[in-house]
């Protein structure tokens, strides 16, 4: 049955993926920290497991994707939210997802297509090396991430518990064509992108085509959505749109907010995104 609700308040192909590395263990207070990394087609998927102390078989995990041009090192602050709230969680860089990333890969061959890909290879890692059980794995997804992890879900629908989508970038693909009616008006092998950032002629050949809410709403899940209603990157309409394509779907609209949330925002956002972890 769907579901709609607005809260106003101040805060409010299969791929085959296999461990590559598990080291520097190391203790944080009610959790601990392990890097972690997987590897889709060759290339290295970097990253880094939260888990609360102690383990506790059949435990929920949630797979955390970053924004454009983001890394892990913004994540991680969710991560750690989680973490401390008791909820397990994994943050990697997708490839090519900036110049600082620390997986593999060039952001000249990136896109939101190519992305969608490592977080499936990430998934498979997780799930087949046991360190999430089925039902029980969770996608949280910031921006350009929060497309990636909708676009995800909506493909691998029985393997995803619930979605957790912060200001989710479904603009993207709006954008693009706003900005290159078809491929053959982008005008090279690299075209300076959002935030004047150089990118490849991939990312919009990729995304020119791409509807997002005519795929999404095959996710039945439950799903939340954090939206800033002073978000002059994505706006806020989109995620109205998207909580009617849903057919379960929450959307928490955080007063003046951004495109981004305050560390007390997050405090605030990531305990609730915990509890919804925790009860569904």
């Amino acid at each position: 049955m769907r579901r709609l609700k607005y809260i106003v308040a101040i805060v409010a192909p299969l791929v085959l993926a296999c461990c590559l590395a598990c080291c520097s263990v190391a203790p944080a207070g009610t959790y601990r920290v392990r890097e972690l990394s997987f590897e889709r087609d060759g290339a290295t998927i970097y990253g880094r497991l939260f888990r609360p102390t102690p383990v506790r078989a059949g435990s929920p995990l949630v797979v955390i994707s970053h924004g454009f041009g983001g890394a892990l090192d913004g994540t991680s602050e969710y991560a750690r939210r989680l973490a401390e709230a008791g909820v397990a969680s994994y943050v990697f860089d997708f490839c090519g997802g900036s110049s600082w990333s620390k997986s593999d890969g060039s952001i000249l061959d990136m896109s939101v297509l190519t992305e969608a890909d490592d977080l499936e290879a990430v998934m498979d890692g997780l799930l087949d090396g046991g360190y999430v059980g089925a039902g029980k794995l969770y996608l949280m997804g910031e921006s350009q991430g929060g497309l990636v992890s909708a676009l995800v879900a909506a493909r691998r629908p029985d393997d995803v518990a619930g979605l957790v989508l912060f200001y989710p970038a479904l603009s993207i693909p709006d954008d693009a064509r706003a900005r290159f009616p078809d491929a053959s008006a982008i005008p090279g092998d690299e075209v300076v992108g959002l935030f004047g950032v150089t990118v490849g002629r991939r990312y919009y050949e990729d995304i020119l085509g791409l509807d997002p809410f005519a795929t999404i709403g095959d996710y039945k899940g439950p799903v939340k959505i954090y939206h800033g209603d002073k978000d002059e990157i994505v706006p806020l309409d989109y995620s109205l749109r998207a909580v009617e394509t849903y057919e379960n779907a929450e959307l928490s609209v955080v007063s003046g907010a951004g495109h981004g949330f305050s560390a007390e925002q997050l405090d605030e956002i990531c305990a609730e995104a915990a509890s919804f972890v925790q009860e569904t």
